[in-house]
């Protein structure tokens, strides 16, 4: 008690004693449960769009730099901006094509401060989590216990403030858009009928409209000229070959097609075993095409680096 009278900290309010505390004691507010300073989001450009300061006053409290973020319900890419900004890893999703290009949009314009790094040299090749996370303004936190013992006050950090370096700024890292075709839907009546084996009916049923497909817009060549086909039917008995074409040149070329599912990348194995199928075919295809919804680094390089004349990909490119 006499150290805290010494240091001024007591006041006399009748018969008590009060203890005196100044606002730079510790100037932050602890946030409680009830968040009466947020609201809708300012310029909306969704319907149902979320304000930042919601989505990220939960991001902070609940994860650290370089953790994954899950948001089911895309919209307009509210939780995927702030996982940006606050250097945590996303992922996101929706069922609406017109949400997710105002996401994407919205990721690739969008600009955000550069926050300093525990370790900047290796902020250059791993994510935040990995190297440190970022370095935070810290405030001391006087208390009566600190005072009274004569004690260097304790540091609060504050995570919501990470320091800015001024010289820099950050835009959107590499992301992809993937998406699935939509489900078979059968009748009631066709459900009965149905065997047991769903997976290859499926299957079956998706190659058949990538086939369709194919037929109707062709494939851009590397000259930019466009392969069109006068016929695209299934392999009978293929086990990496799914479609065999003919081409609607004045000197018609035969085909063969290798695809991947719309779960999986087309991968070395899948270029190498089509191949060694389609030399072994008789008579030997003019064309071996390979069609994917993404193919891996390893496999492209493998596609380009092939003597078969010629060798084409349809569908996205390497990531």
């Amino acid at each position: 008690m006499l150290q805290l009278i010494k240091a001024g900290r007591v006041s006399k309010n009748g018969k008590s004693l009060r203890y005196k505390r100044y606002l730079n004691d510790f100037s932050p507010i602890e946030l409680g449960d009830l968040w009466d300073d947020t609201g809708g989001a300012s310029n909306p450009v969704y319907v149902v769009q979320t304000s930042s300061k919601v989505i990220q006053r939960c991001m902070l409290m609940t994860t650290d730099p370089g953790d994954l973020v899950l948001d089911i319900t895309c919209g307009s890419g509210t939780t995927a901006y702030v996982a940006e900004q606050w250097g945590r890893r996303w992922i996101t999703c929706d069922t609406s094509r017109i949400a997710l290009a105002i996401a994407r949009q919205r990721l690739i314009t969008a600009t955000f401060p550069y926050y300093k790094l525990v370790n900047p040299y290796a902020g250059m090749l791993l994510s935040p989590g990995r190297c440190g996370g970022f370095v935070y303004k810290t405030v001391p936190h006087i208390t009566l216990k600190s005072i009274a013992n004569n004690e260097p006050p304790a540091t609060e950090i504050l995570y919501d403030q990470p320091e800015i370096d001024r010289k820099k700024i950050r835009v959107t890292g590499p992301f992809t858009i993937e998406a699935l075709p939509a489900p078979v839907v059968f009748s009631v009546d066709e459900a009965s009928n149905l065997p047991d084996d769903l997976e290859d009916i499926n299957e079956s049923s998706q190659q058949s409209n990538w086939r369709e497909q194919l037929k109707a817009t062709g494939i851009m060549m590397n000259n930019n000229e466009r392969l069109r086909f006068t016929r695209v039917e299934a392999v009978n008995g293929g086990r990496w070959l799914n479609a065999e074409a003919d081409t609607d040149e004045e000197s018609s070329r035969k085909a063969v097609i290798c695809f991947s599912d719309e779960k999986s990348l087309m991968d070395k194995r899948r270029v190498s075993e089509a191949l060694i199928e389609a030399l072994a075919r008789s008579p030997k295809p003019d064309i071996l095409i390979f069609a994917g919804f993404q193919f891996d680094a390893v496999a492209s390089d493998e596609i380009h680096k092939l003597t078969y004349s010629p060798c084409l990909k349809a569908g996205d490119s390497s990531i």
